[in-house]
């Protein structure tokens, strides 16, 4: 166990043993000049054959390698422009050979023989030490217009020149298109006659009369569409399964704008906007459209440029307008759409507007002038758990189906006699009536020979939308983000990526609880790397429901969630699988403190048997509206960590207004406090902070705190967030140390340390605490109440009796659990039962050391 102890704390620490880096020797290099590239940090290869001489990217090896890439170039193999394998340690020098184009180019380290950047250095190839650089004036010109270039960095010979070229064509006197000398100037401007051929270009300078090329700039010469030839062609404000926007991996709002005319059309400075009389966004500079050719913009509100333009405005699903209009705020066209409903889109018809399947980036499909879906087909048995059947499907139309949770399509099998259930199956099916758009599916989840104690839950999805390289979220894959703390490698699973999906949530007396389609996205921030993840899932009126109407939680009298979530208990994930949840049913009835309601669930994902997962509520502005009737969820302020610029909700003006207070007053004096009071709710903190010293918190007070105010009145209070770190989750050395992170830890002295170089509590996470203690009613209050609730809530025989009933609510799938996740988690039934002893020791002992410290400080 201390083995795997050692393994995981690398892993959920985030400490990691590689981080490879690159660097060039030179920044800029002469045409033909060998080119030296160091690597640091270069994990050494299990299986690189030292005879290896395929291009990278083969699958039986995963030697690590640098390219040479032009700077522009996506990662790709037809992109190579040389490469070379780094064998050997950690730290090493690569020579390439020299480059005979000047450009600007980058080395890229990767591993594993894969195309995932680690490292990446810019440099540059001149032909000369001096920075030559070409340019036109503008990227197009119109047929006729003269063309201008500006030049630096020339040689200065009698004999240079500039010449124009079509941009296939090889440096020969016969493709020269027109010819300047540079007169011996080094720069300047120098200007063309104009072209009348439209067509792609280049300017190229050459030295000494040669037809050696030293540098070439690319432009067109086209003849742009008027603006009325832009249309709004396509218009989607539900789009729950049709496309993703690859900047954010999200299913936004879109509209297709569509080039009528023969001729490329440059829609820089057009505006859109979401009345017919006020545009509200610009369209960014250099955007164009292709003759007879189409744009998507994203109407997401995110008002950002990357591979695709997102304006600043979303769209409405129960109907509304999108208008465009030209630079001077003339309207060209408007397109007025009724109510939407998901994944069905909105296009011109004549005079009118009619509904379509949706065609993104292509011919709009044949319109309906009515929203009319086709009949839901109906099964012969509902979902729920049974032995083996025979399952028949009934409709007056024909009838498509998946069993393995992907959404179903026309292009999905079609039904035509009766399935065979004798395993446990998701089914989902459409119907399509002529004339009539696809139904909506049904899903049902079929448990076979299935048996739990606890309630079942049933999500299903694309499969892709878990697995895909470049969409999974529930994969390392090849489109991931970084999260330093956690990993030196990218991966999908750090991406915030949403997800449709469908779930059906059956009691544990197997009664179907609801079913519905939902948003699903991971959760948590370094358990994410764990094999088994968290989930949070979110109704989305997108589908229909935009809140789950089901009383989750028997513990607390909710009828309505927004959302929740789905955890693997974090930390705790291969030590107790309840940890967290132990430490906030333990404070929930005494102590004046917001905590998450909890029930442990078994999860099927897509069919398969997924382990226990613990359902809780998620801490956001419907958390604190349930438990708090009197709050407007939207109007609360909501951080994260002790600096106050980690807001997950809201602004930290108030917060920060109050800090401020506490350095310029000082808390001894009963008016100073008196305005604090006002400002906190003192019994909710201090409940917290002696909530966070007793179970010996590792992970806190800088980071896994929540706190909130609602804006503009109310006073601070705090909330449990993530105590997977408590309870002794890695100190297992049960020998008295002060200093260890376990048992014996002082945490109340951690917690009020005032120069800590440590992570965890760094003085300004201190600062509001000790800057309290110097009062002397607040220190009588905390002091007066700890004691009290080490003799009561947190009496050794009280934690014991809760953690041993827990325990014993799970313990019935804990096997099955273990057979699951026992291979990538390292823990057995008897790892698991030991791990309960260690926190059975925590309740035993705790009190009287945690008396201790309380004495000692005090």
């Amino acid at each position: 166990m201390k083995t795997l102890f050692k393994i995981f704390s690398l892993l959920l620490m985030g400490s990691t043993l590689f981080a490879a880096s690159i660097q060039t020797n030179k920044t800029s290099y002469k045409k033909k000049e060998s080119i030296t590239v160091s690597l640091s940090s270069l994990e050494t290869p299990h299986n690189c054959p030292d005879n290896i001489q395929d291009e990278p990217n083969n699958a039986e090896n995963d030697c690590n390698w640098v390219g040479l890439f032009y700077a522009y170039d996506e990662s790709k193999p037809l992109h190579l422009v040389q490469y070379r394998y780094a064998k050997g340690g950690l730290d090493q020098d690569i020579t390439f050979s020299g480059l005979g184009h000047t450009d600007e180019y980058e080395a890229r380290v990767f591993a594993n023989n894969s195309y995932v950047e680690e490292d990446t250095i810019s440099f540059k190839v001149t032909s000369q030490e001096q920075d030559l650089r070409l340019k036109t004036l503008k990227n197009s010109y119109a047929p006729g217009e003269a063309i201008t270039v500006s030049a630096s960095g020339l040689a200065g010979n009698s004999d240079d020149w500039l010449g124009i070229f079509y941009a296939y064509d090889d440096n020969e006197p016969q493709h020269v298109v027109y010819k300047i000398q540079t007169q011996g100037k080094k720069s300047g401007t120098f200007t063309f006659p104009a072209l009348d051929e439209e067509f792609e270009y280049e300017v190229r300078a050459f030295f000494n009369g040669s037809y050696h090329e030293e540098i070439y700039f690319p432009f067109l010469v086209i003849d742009e569409a008027e603006e009325n030839d832009i249309i709004i062609n396509e218009v989607m404000a539900q789009n729950g399964h049709t496309i993703l926007d690859p900047d954010y991996s999200k299913f936004s709002d879109w509209i297709e704008l569509y080039n009528t005319s023969s001729k490329r059309v440059d829609i820089s400075g057009y505006k859109l906007g979401t009345k017919i009389d006020e545009p509200s966004w610009t369209v960014p500079e250099n955007t164009k459209i292709g003759a007879h050719g189409y744009l998507l913009l994203w109407a997401d509100k995110k008002d950002k440029s990357k591979l695709n333009h997102h304006t600043n405005f979303k769209l409405k699903s129960k109907g509304g307008v999108v208008a465009l209009f030209d630079k001077n705020s003339q309207l060209l066209d408007s397109l007025v759409y009724q109510e939407q409903a998901s994944d069905i889109s909105a296009v011109p018809a004549g005079a009118n507007v009619a509904y379509a399947n949706p065609t993104p980036l292509e011919a709009n499909a044949a319109s309906k002038a009515q929203l009319l879906r086709s009949d839901m087909p109906t099964a012969s048995k509902n979902g729920g758990f049974s032995s083996s059947f025979s399952l028949t499907l009934s409709g007056n139309s024909k009838i498509y189906y998946t069993l393995n949770g992907d959404y179903p399509t026309k292009d999905s099998k079609r039904y035509r006699g009766a399935i065979m259930i004798d395993e446990t199956t998701i089914l989902k099916a459409i119907m399509i009536e002529e004339g009539k758009f696809a139904s909506q599916p049904i899903t049902h989840t079929y448990f076979i020979n299935e048996e739990s104690t606890l309630p079942v839950i049933s999500i299903t999805t694309d499969q892709k939308y878990l697995t895909d390289n470049m969409i999974g979220i529930y994969v390392e894959g090849k489109n991931g983000a970084y999260e330093k703390d956690c990993s030196s490698k990218k991966a999908n699973y750090f991406q915030e990526w949403e997800r449709p999906a469908f779930i059906e949530y059956y009691d544990k007396s197997k009664v179907l609880g609801f079913k519905q389609d939902v948003e699903i996205k991971l959760s948590g921030k370094c358990s994410r790397v764990l094999a088994q993840k968290s989930l949070s899932v979110k109704a989305d009126d997108i589908f229909g429901k935009k809140n789950f109407e089901y009383q989750l939680f028997q513990e607390k009298n909710l009828q309505k969630f927004k959302s929740f979530k789905l955890r693997n208990s974090g930390q705790d994930w291969y030590k107790t699988m309840f940890r967290d949840a132990m430490i906030q049913q333990l404070i929930k009835d005494d102590l004046d403190i917001d905590y998450q309601a909890y029930q442990p669930t078994i999860l099927f994902l897509n069919g398969k048997y997924w382990g226990i997962h613990n359902m809780r509520e998620k801490k956001n502005g419907d958390y604190i509206e349930n438990n708090n009737p009197d709050v407007d969820g939207d109007k609360v302020n909501i951080l994260y960590a002790a600096k106050s610029k980690y807001t997950k909700q809201g602004t930290a003006k108030e917060y920060e207004e109050l800090i401020q207070y506490l350095h310029d007053n000082d808390l001894s004096d009963a008016q100073a406090y008196s305005h604090v009071n006002s400002q906190i709710d003192i019994a909710n903190y201090i409940d917290y902070q002696i909530t966070q010293i007793y179970i010996g918190n590792s992970d806190w007070p800088n980071t896994n705190i929540r706190y909130w105010k609602e804006t503009g009145k109310g006073k601070w209070r705090w909330m449990m967030d993530d105590q997977d770190y408590g309870f002794n989750l890695f100190d297992e050395d049960s020998r008295p140390d002060p200093d260890s992170f376990g048992l014996y830890h002082d945490t109340l002295s951690f917690a009020t340390e005032n120069h800590s170089d440590d992570y965890r509590n760094p003085s300004y996470s201190t600062f509001l605490l000790r800057s309290l203690f110097e009062n002397d009613t607040f220190k009588n209050a905390f002091i007066a109440r700890y004691n009290s609730l080490l003799n009561t809530t947190f009496k050794s025989s009280n934690v014991q009796a809760l953690i041993y009933r827990m325990r014993d609510v799970i313990k019935p799938e804990m096997q099955k659990h273990v057979d699951k996740w026992g291979d990538y988690s390292g823990c057995n039934m008897e790892d698991w039962n030991s791990n309960i002893d260690t926190m059975i020791e925590f309740a035993n002992k705790r009190p009287a050391i945690a008396k201790g410290h309380l004495d000692n400080k005090f």
